[in-house]
Protein backbone atom coordinates (compact mmCIF):
# COMPACT_ATOMS: atom_id res chain seq x y z
CA UNK A 1 0.00 0.00 0.00
CA UNK A 2 1.36 3.56 -0.91
CA UNK A 3 2.18 5.36 1.87
CA UNK A 4 2.41 9.58 1.59
CA UNK A 5 4.79 11.07 3.27
CA UNK A 6 4.81 14.30 4.91
CA UNK A 7 7.41 14.55 7.14
CA UNK A 8 10.40 14.52 5.36
CA UNK A 9 12.58 14.92 8.03
CA UNK A 10 11.90 11.41 9.85
CA UNK A 11 11.06 9.40 6.83
CA UNK A 12 13.73 7.08 7.24
CA UNK A 13 13.22 3.98 4.47
CA UNK A 14 11.30 5.86 1.43
CA UNK A 15 10.64 3.14 -1.14
CA UNK A 16 9.25 3.32 -4.72
CA UNK A 17 5.84 3.30 -4.45
CA UNK A 18 5.45 5.99 -1.65
CA UNK A 19 4.76 9.74 -2.75
CA UNK A 20 5.78 12.81 -2.06
CA UNK A 21 3.75 15.74 -1.63
CA UNK A 22 4.04 18.52 -3.70
CA UNK A 23 2.50 21.90 -2.85
CA UNK A 24 1.64 24.69 -5.18
CA UNK A 25 2.15 27.62 -2.64
CA UNK A 26 2.89 30.28 -5.69
CA UNK A 27 0.71 33.40 -5.81
CA UNK A 28 -2.64 32.38 -7.87
CA UNK A 29 -1.96 29.25 -6.95
CA UNK A 30 -5.41 26.70 -7.22
CA UNK A 31 -4.78 24.40 -4.56
CA UNK A 32 -3.37 22.08 -7.12
CA UNK A 33 -1.74 19.76 -4.57
CA UNK A 34 0.33 17.28 -6.85
CA UNK A 35 2.36 13.99 -5.55
CA UNK A 36 5.47 12.16 -7.28
CA UNK A 37 6.90 8.82 -6.91
CA UNK A 38 9.47 8.33 -4.48
CA UNK A 39 10.95 5.65 -6.88
CA UNK A 40 11.76 8.46 -9.68
CA UNK A 41 14.58 9.99 -6.79
CA UNK A 42 17.99 8.16 -6.37
CA UNK A 43 17.72 6.32 -2.71
CA UNK A 44 20.64 6.15 -0.05
CA UNK A 45 19.30 2.93 0.80
CA UNK A 46 18.89 1.39 -2.76
CA UNK A 47 20.61 0.46 -5.91
CA UNK A 48 20.44 2.73 -8.15
CA UNK A 49 20.64 2.94 -11.85
CA UNK A 50 21.36 6.34 -13.81
CA UNK A 51 20.79 6.09 -17.53
CA UNK A 52 22.20 9.33 -18.14
CA UNK A 53 25.87 10.64 -17.31
CA UNK A 54 25.72 12.16 -13.80
CA UNK A 55 28.10 14.74 -12.81
CA UNK A 56 30.34 14.19 -9.55
CA UNK A 57 32.24 17.25 -7.58
CA UNK A 58 34.46 16.12 -5.48
CA UNK A 59 35.34 12.56 -4.89
CA UNK A 60 33.46 9.88 -5.89
CA UNK A 61 33.97 6.65 -2.74
CA UNK A 62 33.13 3.07 -3.06
CA UNK A 63 32.42 1.46 -0.06
CA UNK A 64 30.13 2.29 2.74
CA UNK A 65 32.48 2.20 5.68
CA UNK A 66 36.06 2.86 6.90
CA UNK A 67 38.29 1.89 5.31
CA UNK A 68 36.28 2.87 1.69
CA UNK A 69 37.25 0.24 -1.27
CA UNK A 70 38.55 3.07 -3.28
CA UNK A 71 38.01 6.40 -4.23
CA UNK A 72 37.85 8.43 -7.87
CA UNK A 73 39.18 11.83 -7.03
CA UNK A 74 39.24 14.06 -10.38
CA UNK A 75 41.34 16.54 -10.12
CA UNK A 76 40.28 18.22 -13.04
CA UNK A 77 42.26 20.87 -15.55
CA UNK A 78 45.42 22.52 -13.99
CA UNK A 79 47.47 24.84 -15.74
CA UNK A 80 51.07 24.01 -14.48
CA UNK A 81 54.23 27.18 -15.38
CA UNK A 82 57.35 25.67 -16.88
CA UNK A 83 59.31 24.81 -13.85
CA UNK A 84 56.37 25.31 -11.56
CA UNK A 85 55.51 21.89 -9.47
CA UNK A 86 51.96 21.59 -8.51
CA UNK A 87 50.66 19.26 -5.95
CA UNK A 88 48.06 16.37 -7.23
CA UNK A 89 47.08 14.83 -3.93
CA UNK A 90 48.64 14.60 -0.41
CA UNK A 91 48.78 10.78 -0.66
CA UNK A 92 50.35 8.96 -3.02
CA UNK A 93 48.56 5.57 -2.91
CA UNK A 94 46.49 4.11 -6.19
CA UNK A 95 46.77 4.74 -9.57
CA UNK A 96 46.81 8.56 -11.63
CA UNK A 97 45.93 8.42 -15.33
CA UNK A 98 46.95 12.06 -16.31
CA UNK A 99 46.93 13.85 -19.44
CA UNK A 100 48.62 16.55 -21.36
CA UNK A 101 46.06 18.32 -23.44
CA UNK A 102 48.54 20.72 -24.58
CA UNK A 103 50.45 18.58 -26.68
CA UNK A 104 48.05 15.45 -26.75
CA UNK A 105 49.93 13.25 -24.86
CA UNK A 106 48.82 10.84 -21.66
CA UNK A 107 50.56 8.15 -19.29
CA UNK A 108 49.21 6.40 -16.01
CA UNK A 109 51.05 5.69 -13.09
CA UNK A 110 50.89 3.19 -10.59
CA UNK A 111 51.54 4.97 -6.63
CA UNK A 112 52.69 2.77 -4.18
CA UNK A 113 53.65 5.10 -2.28
CA UNK A 114 56.54 5.67 -4.93
CA UNK A 115 55.21 6.74 -8.46
CA UNK A 116 55.95 4.14 -11.40
CA UNK A 117 55.54 4.74 -14.83
CA UNK A 118 53.21 1.91 -16.35
CA UNK A 119 52.37 3.72 -19.82
CA UNK A 120 53.62 6.65 -21.44
CA UNK A 121 53.02 6.15 -25.32
CA UNK A 122 54.50 9.72 -26.10
CA UNK A 123 57.39 9.88 -23.45
CA UNK A 124 56.49 12.76 -22.19
CA UNK A 125 56.21 11.83 -18.66
CA UNK A 126 58.83 10.85 -16.32
CA UNK A 127 58.72 9.24 -12.26
CA UNK A 128 61.64 11.81 -11.63
CA UNK A 129 61.94 14.60 -10.43
CA UNK A 130 63.77 17.44 -12.43
CA UNK A 131 63.97 14.96 -15.38
CA UNK A 132 64.65 17.97 -18.22
CA UNK A 133 62.06 18.17 -20.68
CA UNK A 134 59.58 15.82 -19.29
CA UNK A 135 55.87 16.01 -17.03
CA UNK A 136 57.72 14.70 -13.86
CA UNK A 137 55.03 13.06 -11.86
CA UNK A 138 56.59 12.00 -7.88
CA UNK A 139 56.50 11.40 -4.51
CA UNK A 140 58.18 13.72 -2.01
CA UNK A 141 57.22 14.07 1.80
CA UNK A 142 54.42 11.80 0.99
CA UNK A 143 52.97 14.23 -1.36
CA UNK A 144 52.09 13.20 -4.94
CA UNK A 145 53.45 16.17 -7.23
CA UNK A 146 53.49 17.24 -10.74
CA UNK A 147 56.00 19.18 -11.74
CA UNK A 148 56.47 20.87 -15.38
CA UNK A 149 60.07 20.95 -17.22
CA UNK A 150 58.03 20.95 -20.97
CA UNK A 151 59.06 24.24 -22.93
CA UNK A 152 56.01 26.40 -21.80
CA UNK A 153 53.00 26.07 -19.76
CA UNK A 154 51.05 23.36 -20.23
CA UNK A 155 47.28 21.73 -19.42
CA UNK A 156 46.87 18.91 -17.48
CA UNK A 157 43.86 16.51 -16.60
CA UNK A 158 44.08 14.60 -13.93
CA UNK A 159 42.07 11.44 -12.54
CA UNK A 160 43.10 9.98 -9.58
CA UNK A 161 41.81 6.91 -8.21
CA UNK A 162 43.19 6.46 -4.77
CA UNK A 163 43.03 4.09 -2.11
CA UNK A 164 40.82 4.67 1.77
CA UNK A 165 42.02 7.86 2.98
CA UNK A 166 43.39 9.91 -0.06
Amino acid sequence: MARYIENLNSCTDPTSGDYFWVVDASAGATDKDRKVNVGLFAQLAVANTFTNDQTVTGKLIIGSSAPDIARIRPKGFVTVATNAVTVINASALGFLMIMNTSEGASAFFALQPVAVELNDPGNAFSAAKDTAGMANVYVESGNLLLQNKRAGTVNFHIIHFGAAGT
